[in-house]
């Protein structure tokens, strides 16, 4: 999520601004702990492409994660979104407009791992995490 994303933690003044023009020309707005950017592709054909992504780091590694420790990530992911749009007319409106892809993502600085996408409340798994062998599937 990061190189040329511009992090913001309110949805006031000219750094705001700032971020929801990159935004809007395909850039990442990162907010608080989640990234937003204009999918135009998706890792799953149909499910993802042409929606407004939200970008939720992991907090565990894809060796260590968990489909419950994923699902948490994912939750606080979409509780951090959902302040920002009851903040934002703006990404309320773009959400609206694009609908929303939530991406579980691990980010290891140089690139980013798949770990689940959540869209129209179907979740795809893109790891075979702990809990899907230890219950067998």
């Amino acid at each position: 999520m990061r190189g040329d994303a511009v992090q913001v933690d309110s949805v006031d003044g000219p750094r705001w601004e700032l971020a929801l023009d990159r935004l809007r020309a395909g850039h990442t707005l990162i907010y608080k702990s989640v990234g937003l950017t204009r999918a135009e592709t998706s890792a799953r054909p149909g499910r993802g492409a042409g929606r407004l992504k939200v970008l939720i780091q992991s907090s565990w590694l894809p060796k260590n994660a968990t489909r419950t420790r994923a699902l948490e990530d994912l939750e606080i992911g979409r509780t951090v979104f959902e302040e920002l749009k009851a903040a934002s007319p703006e990404i309320r409106d773009l959400s609206q407009e694009l609908g929303v892809a939530y991406e579980l993502i691990d980010d290891y600085g140089t690139g980013a791992t798949l770990i689940a996408l959540m869209a129209d409340d179907e979740i795809d798994w893109n790891q075979v995490l702990s809990d899907d062998v230890s219950n067998g599937g």
